[in-house]
């Protein structure tokens, strides 16, 4: 009995690891370059397939190469599944635009910024690039939050403004707590009701 269940253990297994190794690979772009890469991304999504949008995603997030940040940012709500092993001291995530970004350090940070105050991104995309900057800033999240929030000053728009308050609001409440009562100092204050 222990037997058969070891064996069906490992078929589902197999299940399930199999099909994520797959959509991992993109015979369209194996042997590309990174230009090739840009150039795949670039295309409409129409004419992409999944498979190979995330294998040019995965292989700029580890270039830190800064010509791909306008094309990653166009990416922050593209998901890829399948398993990744951890990149420590990054936090996994399905997004690879987020990892990709975040390598690129501070010179990602206006790229992020504009995904942050842009009515016209999707509120998983102005999410996940508070995510790049806080990876950017990891080793000191109170800061990061009061950049961020000096940042809304800053904003052309009273539109970029409010997202830029949301961002804001979104970085305390994710970052790590025991942060929060600092970032949270840092946070802008709101308006007395009247």
């Amino acid at each position: 009995m222990l037997s058969l269940r070891l064996a069906l253990g490992t078929f589902l297994a197999l299940l399930i690891i199999i099909p994520a190794a797959q959509a991992q690979q993109c015979k369209q772009l194996d042997s590309g370059t990174p230009d090739d890469w840009l150039s795949y991304l670039a295309q409409t999504q129409a004419e992409q397939n999944t498979e190979c949008v995330c294998f040019a995603l995965r292989g700029l997030e580890n270039m830190h190469w800064d010509p791909a940040a306008s094309t990653l940012v166009k990416f922050l709500d593209f998901r890829c599944v399948g398993s990744r092993e951890p990149i420590s001291p990054l936090r996994e995530t399905p997004y690879p635009a987020i990892r990709g970004l975040a390598g690129l350090r501070q010179r990602a940070l206006p790229e992020a910024l504009a995904v942050m105050g842009s009515r016209s991104a999707s509120e998983l995309a102005r999410h996940n690039a508070v995510s790049v900057w806080q990876l950017v800033f990891r080793d000191d999240e109170p800061k990061a939050v009061a950049m961020l929030a000096m940042e809304v000053d800053k904003a052309p728009t009273e539109s970029a403004k409010q997202l830029l308050k949301e961002a804001v609001a979104y970085a305390v409440r994710y970052w790590a707590p025991e942060n929060h009562t600092k970032c949270a100092a840092n946070e802008p204050r709101k308006e007395a009701a009247q």
